[in-house]
């Protein structure tokens, strides 16, 4: 049998070497119950060091111990709100930065999108489209009329599987898939509401 360090145990160790690491923890409010209960333990230092017990035999019998001077262990956490409150003991601990959604971000974000496949976007047309187009689908969900607000992995689909490069391309390949990706649809049966339809056809309207 091989025991291998996990994420945090290895970043633990190679700050305890005198490295300067940075951890990041993505989607943290959705770890399993397991593991949130190592990792509340271990965000209360001891002192100036952080701990942790790992897996590996110690000399002498026991657990390996770990400890790591604070200042060489930067931890950066990130998650999405939503319905479920996240857990408290957790919240308490983080130094909470709320990063809300704007326009002007999310232009920014497709356009880095839009660039790292090559698509030509000069100008910035097709990013402040598709911001604009979030935009409608996050209000039209908080209304209750959409199962899902448009996300940018649609936008990253669409620079893959459209037909050419061309801004137009993409904008057309992902509004022909918003009806079905945003549609509520019945609990019972499966069927779409055409309520939820119109909805996401208001949004596909936006990248025409």
């Amino acid at each position: 049998f091989v025991t291998v360090d996990g994420a945090l145990t290895e970043a633990v160790r190679r700050a305890a070497a005198g490295e300067s690491v940075l951890l990041f923890l993505d989607e943290i409010f959705r770890l399993a119950e397991r593991v949130a209960e190592t990792l509340l333990t271990f965000l209360v230092p001891r002192g100036a060091d952080y701990v942790l017990r790992t897996r590996r035999p110690a000399e002498g019998g026991g657990w390996e111990t770990l400890r790591c001077p604070v200042a060489h262990l930067h931890i950066v956490a990130a998650a999405n709100l939503g319905p479920v409150p996240p857990l408290g003991a957790f919240w308490s601990r983080l130094h909470v930065m709320r990063l809300q959604w704007t326009p002007a971000a999310a232009a920014e974000t497709a356009s880095a999108i839009l660039r790292a496949y090559g698509i030509d976007d000069e100008g910035g047309a097709a990013a402040g489209t598709w911001a604009r187009a979030m935009g409608e689908s996050r209000a039209l969900f908080a209304a209750g009329r959409l199962q899902a607000p448009l996300d940018f992995r649609v936008l990253e689909r669409a620079c893959r599987h459209a037909p050419d490069t061309s801004r137009g391309a993409v904008l057309r390949f992902a509004r022909d898939v918003i009806p079905d990706q945003l549609t509520q649809w019945h609990p019972d049966t499966g069927d779409v509401m055409p309520a939820s339809v119109e909805a996401a056809k208001q949004v596909a309207r936006i990248l025409a």
